[in-house]
């Protein structure tokens, strides 16, 4: 019985990735990067593509509002972590304080906005930092939520979705 613990163990930590380097052809967004802000990486996406895209986040509190259109093909944004299994291990937080006192409609409070079907958000925390007193979400998903769609790891999420 204590073999099969030890066996356990050492398999739920083999499970425990990291995310510290960017997948082969991801582009990259960092402090020194090509992109410092995620905003710009995703400007950088092809709407014609049908190709999976990658966005990977090196560490950082990226203050910005995102928003990710209609894409053709598959999109993963990944954000660095020393464990992929545990929130806490983030290292990525994208924030913004948008509200419903400041925009017309829920969507346009959100932090995270997608607009695409075929998206994966791995080890970024998202974040909508107005506060009490008016509606202010972290996350519109507009196309809908499809089986394609993960979200995983993820801290500080208030969902909307259309």
């Amino acid at each position: 019985m204590k073999y099969l613990a030890i066996c356990l163990k050492l398999v739920s930590l083999a499970l425990a990735a990291s995310r510290k380097t960017a997948p082969k052809g991801a582009l990259i967004v960092g402090q020194g990067q090509k992109f410092t802000t995620v905003s710009a990486a995703v400007a950088a996406l092809s709407n014609t593509t049908i190709s999976e895209q990658l966005i990977f986040i090196h560490p950082g509190t990226y203050t910005e509002q995102v928003y990710i259109p209609k894409l053709s093909g598959p999109l993963t944004v990944q954000g660095y972590t020393t464990d992929d299994s545990k929130y806490a291990k983030n290292q990525v937080t994208i924030v913004a304080s948008e509200s419903q006192k400041t925009q017309p409609n829920n969507d346009l409070t959100g932090t995270l906005r997608v607009w695409t079907s075929d998206f994966k958000l791995y080890n970024v925390n998202v974040r909508n930092a107005f506060g009490e007193g008016s509606q202010a979400i972290a996350l519109s998903a507009q196309a809908g939520v499809s089986p394609s769609m993960r979200i995983e790891n993820v801290l500080h999420l208030t969902l909307s979705f259309c």
